[in-house]
């Protein structure tokens, strides 16, 4: 599930790992592909199992997981087995399995894949979450959804915040900004959405609808810059950027690596997040840790994960977007400064050193549920308060 470090997935098996690692009462053996080995440099040889190429993706790596893993477990007398995506969960394993769901987006967009993974993640996945001993939720809204429509049982159920990597994501120098932006060619003032480049899940078409309507309003200079990897519905994205009158002014950077990230949040004018679905939203935390302002969708767990110095648009609607850009492009800079103060703060709360003691605390209820209980997840569809849920 890695994907060459370049998916929200990816991030949150790599960062995990790296802080579960430094723990002295934890052993970890990591099953990946070879090619994605160089990105985890803080495991050990004797810590790391091949997946073989040909079941890197699609029904060989599903067979590969269900066959294989188990056999592994064996191998290694593992105690406990944690898959990482819903994808790969193991039906039948004589080892205690945790599974982290992400988000219910099979059941939240109907055309969000083909037929294949739709029936697959609404149909196959559930019977394989009611196996897990405990399912990891990434949000309130994910919890919920895992719980309504899976039919998982609540107490089996643990919320765990994602978090976010502090050491890379951080307001950038001051002298080091206009350097970054001179050497990427960028000298118009921008908006920027980092997502893969999905239709239309990501709502990027819709997005670039607005811009249209945002630079015929205000003949403005700004620029919409996309940043991410290409993904399934590409076609569309490139062709509603061919016939935007703007093209000139719509930017497609591809992946961006996290050394590069914090200047392109910092830089901007300002983060879109238009997405229609979202288990977690990591974009939106990056850039507020970057001290940039954010205007996302109201959709799904971004709700949960924007806080309170976030701009909220319904995604489904051009004009709430335009409104975003417009009060984006011309708010006052002491209302900006306090909107970056109370981004700051807000994202100071993610953290995977968190995240990986909860997921601990999890391992140590499942194996030793006498010496360590663990806390109930919350039986109500609605989400709980974020500093609540972030505590526990």
């Amino acid at each position: 599930m890695v994907q060459e470090g370049k998916s929200g997935v990816a991030q949150y098996v790599i960062q995990l790992t790296r802080r579960l690692a430094r723990k002295a009462e934890i052993d970890i053996i990591i099953a990946g592909v070879k090619a994605d080995r160089s990105l985890f440099p803080f495991l050990a040889d004797n810590q790391w199992e091949d997946i073989p190429a040909s079941c890197r993706n699609g029904l060989l790596s599903f067979l590969w997981h269900q066959f294989a893993i188990p056999r592994l477990c064996k191998k290694h007398n593992i105690q406990l087995l944690h898959i990482p995506s819903y994808r790969r969960m193991v039906y039948s394993t004589a080892t205690p399995q945790v599974a982290t769901i992400h988000d219910c987006a099979p059941f939240r967009m109907q055309n969000k894949y083909d037929r294949l993974r739709t029936f697959f993640g609404t149909r196959v996945v559930p019977i394989l979450a009611r196996r897990m001993h405990k399912i990891i939720a990434v949000s309130s809204t994910t919890a919920a959804d895992v719980r309504d429509f899976m039919k998982v049982p609540s107490q089996n159920i643990v919320t765990v915040f994602n978090g976010i990597d502090h050491d890379r994501f951080h307001c950038p120098r001051s002298e080091m900004l206009p350097l970054f932006l001179e050497k990427r060619g960028q000298k118009a003032p921008y908006f920027i959405f980092v997502a893969r480049l999905e239709h239309p899940g990501k709502n990027h078409v819709r997005l670039i609808e607005a811009f249209n309507r945002f630079k015929a309003a205000t003949y403005s200079p700004t620029q919409l810059v996309l940043a991410g990897a290409p993904w399934h519905g590409i076609e569309a994205i490139e062709a509603a950027i061919a016939a935007s009158p703007y093209t000139a002014d719509i930017r497609y950077l591809g992946f961006v690596h996290d050394e590069e990230l914090p200047f392109w949040y910092a830089g901007s004018i300002g983060l879109l997040f238009p997405s229609l679905v979202e288990g977690f939203g990591f974009a939106v935390v990056e850039a507020q840790a970057c001290g940039t302002l954010v205007a996302s969708s109201n959709q799904t767990s971004l709700t949960e994960v924007a806080g309170p110095a976030t701009l909220l648009f319904d995604p489904f609607k051009e004009d709430e977007m335009v409104t975003a850009m417009s009060e984006m492009s011309t708010m006052a800079p002491t209302r900006r400064q306090e909107l970056r103060a109370q981004s700051l703060d807000w994202a100071a709360q993610f953290t995977w050193d968190k995240a990986a003691d909860q997921c601990l605390a999890v391992y140590h209820a499942l194996l030793y549920p006498d010496k360590h209980p663990l806390k109930r997840s919350p039986n109500q569809k609605e989400a709980p308060p974020i500093p609540a849920s972030l505590s526990q």
